[in-house]
């Protein structure tokens, strides 16, 4: 054998292994192809999937990786490691003049695109190019529109079919314990603890618990006379407390709802406009949500005296300035009814 002579001749006698590495010669080492910025971000997004993330969250995820998908198709595939904060740019401005979105919807996929970007860095080990630090998610903190004690009373007093009643009172209990909408939705009998002379919801809010820096903090809330007898209606019906709806659609029945109450008078909010910010007047009504509910619950809590760490508590905010956002809240609306009161005075 050819081998086998060559090595003689060397002085070399041969091993079985360096026989065999000659008639077996090692295959060139083959790479495999290198992924673009897309499928990457399919492949962290059904990662996130696989290690068992909440529905809401994957949801979020899907709709940054859709509008990458729709912003890729008349584009060159972007390399990963050239993502710099000009594609950034070019990304956003297809987001507010394609699709029209909100900031805060914008900020939030930024927001996706740097956990994606950590991802890339720390588990595929991907030199990225220095402008991924400078990504900023920059959120535009949202009215808090709130109703006033004559307006809960107007709901209260509604007489309505059976549907949209239940909306109601899903409404109306949130609006006297202050909780989120995920956490209305997932209220179980398993949350309410008797304490004797009175009962509690004992919960660990969902918003705590996809923080992991806060997890396992829970809430105690106290439920007053007017909770207590809403969720006393619905006792022994099912498992979960309140007969509560998606989000989407108890959003539209309130708003129903709060037309039939009568809640007609103009607010000022601001609409954006291929993400440029523009004030309008609208009937209350239509800025009515669940989210409502919690704003309800913070500034009557506040005009009743609640102490505002107490408030604190109760909401689940780590960062007390963000209750304090209720108090501003609070003082501009007794100015207001302050100059009301006094200018009816002047008049008369």
């Amino acid at each position: 054998m050819k081998a086998y002579r060559e090595y003689m001749q060397k002085g070399i006698v041969p091993t079985p292994a360096m026989l065999k590495s000659e008639l077996l010669p090692e295959s060139p080492q083959t790479t495999a192809p290198k992924k673009n910025f897309l499928e990457l971000l399919e492949e962290f997004v059904l990662l996130l999937k696989q290690r068992g993330y909440k529905p809401n969250t994957l949801k979020k995820y899907n709709s940054t990786l859709n509008h990458f998908r729709e912003y890729h198709k008349e584009r060159e595939p972007v390399d990963i490691e050239a993502y710099t904060l000009q594609v950034h740019n070019t990304f956003l401005v297809f987001l507010a003049e394609g699709y029209d979105f909100h900031p805060n919807t914008i900020a939030s996929m930024v927001k996706n695109l740097k956990v994606f970007f950590k991802f890339c860095r720390e588990e595929k080990g991907i030199n990225l190019h220095a402008d991924y630090l400078k990504l900023r998610a920059a959120y535009i903190e949202p009215e808090k529109i709130f109703l006033t004690e004559e307006e809960l009373d107007k709901i209260m007093g509604l007489e309505m079919n059976h549907k949209l009643s239940k909306v109601r009172d899903a409404f109306l209990f949130a609006c006297y314990t202050g909780l989120r909408y995920s956490d209305l939705f997932n209220l179980s009998t398993n949350h309410i603890v008797d304490k004797g002379p009175y009962k509690v919801i004992n919960i660990m809010p969902q918003k705590t618990m996809s923080t992991q820096k806060k997890l396992n903090k829970r809430v105690e809330i106290v439920l007053v006379p007017q909770a207590l007898e809403i969720i006393e209606r619905y006792q022994g019906r099912s498992i979960k407390s309140l007969p509560v709806i998606t989000n989407q659609r108890m959003n539209e029945y309130l708003k129903w709802i709060a037309r039939l109450a009568g809640l007609e008078y103009p607010v000022q909010t601001v609409v954006y406009e291929q993400g440029v910010p523009k004030s309008v007047f609208v009937p209350k009504w239509t800025c009515v949500s669940t989210h409502t509910a919690r704003h309800t619950f913070a500034t009557q809590s506040l005009m009743r005296g609640m102490d505002l760490k107490v408030l604190q508590e109760i909401l689940g905010h780590s960062d007390i300035r963000t209750t304090m956002t209720y108090a501003k809240i609070v003082d501009e609306y007794k100015h207001k009814v302050m100059l009301e009161v006094w200018s009816r005075s002047k008049a008369g």
